[in-house]
């Protein structure tokens, strides 16, 4: 179940509107915290798709982001613009987390 999902589906109880405005301030911070948006370019979201389409597993991701001998670094340093790491991370396995911006 999505933060979405969630906070919907509570949202359904017929809550009171004071009860309602704090489930929905609780679910905003929890889905900043564990679900962040992470914004790409449409070419960073390309980029991103083929390697990740490329990649087995997120294991060999974390592997390579950390490994200095390999090309993937400084590849993957280009291909978010700077962000990567836990951002990077959570894209892979919530691409749901994803949105394409504008440059």
């Amino acid at each position: 179940m999505t933060f979405d999902e969630a906070e919907n589906l509570l949202l359904e109880q017929n809550l009171d509107d004071e009860v309602a405005s704090l489930v929905a301030y609780e679910m905003s911070v929890l889905k900043d915290t564990y679900a962040p948006t992470v914004r790409m370019t449409q070419e960073q979201y390309q980029q991103f798709i083929d390697f990740r389409k490329r990649t087995d597993s997120v294991q060999t991701h974390a592997v390579t982001l950390h490994d200095k001998k390999t090309k993937y670094p400084e590849f993957l340093n280009d291909l978010v613009g700077g962000v990567y790491g836990r951002l990077f991370l959570q894209a892979w396995l919530h691409p749901e987390t994803i949105k394409v911006v504008d440059e």
